[in-house]
């Protein structure tokens, strides 16, 4: 266990070395030392041409601050509305299936016990025949069923 974070630190700082010696062929290849010498002697030497510019450049990037910053929320808003809406649905549709699924439950469970209890009516009255006296109160049905 050890190990492996053992490993993955170096991995670490061998990508951050890669980038760093990226970083500093990029410095070396443009010159961006001397470059940025001469420009903080430029402002030394003009400290109110270096506020003027230094305003305009903050001013020209208010906009594109302001700009991005709305379309960083509003992904964010995007994506989490989504995500709620999404939410909302799976939910629903969950109670709706498990709402489904139970009322057929109990559906196949009343007709399998109804069915279940009528073959066993059919069978007990089939072997059992009904005592005279209950037979005598019932109406004859063999006239009935000789005219259909």
């Amino acid at each position: 266990m050890g190990g492996s974070a053992v490993q993955s630190d170096s991995s670490e700082t061998q990508d951050n070395v890669g980038f760093l010696d990226s970083l500093q062929q990029i410095n070396e290849y443009f010159g961006l030392q001397e470059k940025m010498a001469v420009i903080q002697q430029s402002a030394s030497d003009h400290p109110i041409a270096a506020l003027f510019l230094m305003v305009t450049i903050v001013m020209c990037s208010l906009p594109l601050f302001c700009f991005f910053t709305f379309v960083f929320v509003f992904t964010i808003f995007g994506f989490t509305g989504f995500v709620v809406f999404e939410g909302v649905v799976l939910t629903l549709s969950s109670i709706l299936l498990v709402g489904a699924l139970f009322v057929m439950g109990l559906l196949s469970f009343g007709l399998f016990t109804f069915s279940f209890s009528w073959n066993m009516v059919n069978q007990v009255s089939t072997k059992f025949p009904l005592p005279e006296c209950v037979t005598a109160r019932l109406p004859d049905r063999t006239n009935k069923d000789k005219e259909m």
